[in-house]
């Protein structure tokens, strides 16, 4: 068994959850991901020669092929925000590094290595004769090594038009600062532990392993300094997932070339461009063993709370919230049209009628439930049934990966279009981990008794004329409503609940059901009967709570108002 442990010096982690720039949409990874661990071990490896480097590369290249990692870490359930500081910019000068050659980059780092050979060649010479010899070579390659500085970062004499347009460059930079953010992340616990189960290596790779980690001081941003050593055990309260099982968490871990791709990359992006962290994603459960810091369990309905697949739309899309069915049909077109037979997306069996199975979601994420609200949509997201497989999650990933990929291979976020009905074109792009609150899973998820609908849900019957002016027949009407949705609660699972209905909208930025187009807009189909309501559960449960015949297209959706 291999255990390394990681403190937390500083008792904070500074990194940004995925591959975004650090603009005001980001915000903090956490847990560390084994990749990032695994990142800074190349670095330091590289950072200056040593006698245990071959042994310490050997190291590497068994953990990058090991099965991922169990993790020891505080602070996993996803719903919560402590501990997660708010993002904000803040202005900075830009690196300076730019402003020189490449070519006078490339001799500073050429001589600064030549230097660190020869002063580790003398740290080792146990040869009299041969120290003065050396003494003399680190003289001579210290005096190399400011010749290429001064040569890079001294202004001649009788300056260039080049040099002077450097300098000019230089001030714009140092006037002009650009914004950046520093998401971070506060513990509860500032030691996070690695564990590999099955990995066991010999006296001379821990010794180097043990070398190594000593040279790691910071994981993620610069400003967060940590501690890593060997240690003899941990406590996971983090599992890989296998195959079939559900997932709480995606990490990014290395892969089976991790080492090789880091080395490649360093001379392109030489720690000063913006690079994309190699990786594979790796699914993770919170561990189920006494003492993990584990979430309360809470009543929930047919889908699942965790991993979503949020798409936001772009800033000023204008999308109103009664056109939430058509965001979601598109969408939907859009994945069957390149999966058209994964009964999974599609929702349809193989002959072509509705699946018994339970199947993706597709959720519109509305502007609701504040002073402010307007009712626009925010985006959209890909949610799974509670039960839903991990091949099946994965299919899903992996469809909007190649969609993305056809779109733009080279960027992180590319935009992605979908298709109204009329050819009103809605543009999206891909978020990981949503900053707007409208965005968030634990917005529409965060265990509540009281809940009310963002947008009506399409009753399975038909209760009757609840218009009618004969009180007897709209009051009969109602109470049969009052059914169908209490019902509706109870075959997903969900507790005793009390149910009311209206017509007007209940939360802020939501629109009357009139305003919604009819349901479904097919014409050889009868239309549902739709209506808001408020539902009073006898207990706390978890969202997120999709009820009603157009559950999967973005009607029926609730959203918790007292947490």
């Amino acid at each position: 068994m291999l255990v390394i442990e990681v403190q937390l010096l500083t008792g904070r982690y500074v990194a940004i959850a995925d591959n975004r720039k650090a603009t005001s949409d980001a915000t903090a990874e956490w847990p560390p991901h084994p990749a990032r661990l695994f990142s800074a071990m190349v670095a330091a490896l590289h950072d200056r020669p040593a006698p245990w480097m071959a042994d310490a590369r050997t190291m590497l290249e068994l953990l990058q092929r090991a099965d991922a990692p169990e993790i020891e870490a505080s602070n996993l359930d996803s719903d919560s925000g402590v501990g997660r500081r708010s993002v904000c910019e803040v202005f900075v000068p830009i690196n300076d590094v730019g402003l020189y050659a490449e070519r006078d980059l490339a001799r500073i780092r050429e001589t600064s290595l030549a230097v660190e050979r020869v002063v580790a060649e003398l740290d080792h010479c146990n040869e009299a004769k041969q120290r003065p010899k050396l003494e003399k070579a680190i003289e001579k390659a210290r005096k190399t090594y400011l010749s290429a500085v001064n040569k890079a970062v001294l202004m001649p004499d009788k300056p260039s038009a080049k040099d002077k347009k450097a300098v000019a460059l230089l001030l714009d930079r140092r006037l002009n600062p650009k914004p950046r953010t520093f998401p971070c992340f506060f513990p509860d616990l500032d030691t996070v532990r690695f564990q590999w189960p099955r990995l066991s290596l010999e006296p001379p790779l821990l010794h180097a392993l043990a070398a190594l980690l000593d040279r790691v001081t910071r994981l993620g941003h610069s400003s967060t300094l940590v501690r890593c050593a060997l240690a003899t055990a941990a406590k996971p309260t983090l599992i890989p997932v296998t195959t079939g099982e559900n997932s709480d968490h995606i990490l990014r871990v290395m892969g089976q070339n991790q080492l090789t791709l880091l080395e490649e990359q360093y001379p392109i992006h030489t720690a000063t461009r913006q690079r994309v962290l190699p990786s594979r994603p790796q699914h993770y459960r919170v561990a189920s063993e006494p003492g993990a810091t584990n979430p309360p369990k809470y009543p929930q309905g047919h889908f699942d709370h965790r991993n979503w697949i949020v798409l936001a739309a772009e800033q000023g899309s204008g999308l109103n919230l009664t056109r939430c069915v058509d965001a979601a049909k598109a969408l939907h077109r859009t994945l069957v049209s390149r999966e058209p037979n994964v009964e999974f997306i599609s929702g349809k069996a193989a002959d072509r009628q509705a699946t018994a199975r339970s199947h993706l979601a597709i959720m519109p994420l509305p502007d609701v439930g504040h002073d402010f609200a307007d009712g626009h949509l925010l985006g959209i997201a890909l949610v799974a049934p509670l039960d839903a497989a991990l091949a099946d999650r994965q299919t899903v990933r992996e469809l909007l990966a190649r969609w993305e990929m056809e779109v733009d291979a080279q960027s992180p976020n590319p935009r992605l279009r979908l298709l109204l009905a009329g050819g009103l074109e809605w543009w999206t792009y891909r978020e990981e981990a949503p900053t707007r609150e409208g965005l968030k899973a634990n917005t529409w998820c965060a265990p509540a008794r009281r809940w009310m609908s963002a947008t009506p849900v399409a009753l399975d019957r038909n209760p009757g004329n609840l218009r009618s002016r004969d009180r007897h027949t709209s009051v009969a009407a109602v109470e049969e409503a009052r059914r169908i949705i209490s019902a509706a609660c109870e075959r997903q699972g969900l507790p005793g609940v009390r149910v009311e209905i209206s017509f007007a909208p209940l939360l802020p930025g939501s629109a009357p059901v009139t305003a919604f187009d009819p349901f479904p807009r097919e014409e050889n189909r009868i239309k549902r009967v739709r209506v808001h309501a408020e539902l009073l559960f006898d207990e706390p449960v978890r969202g997120p709570i999709l009820l009603g015949a157009g559950r999967f297209f973005g009607l029926g959706l609730f959203r918790p108002v007292e947490k």
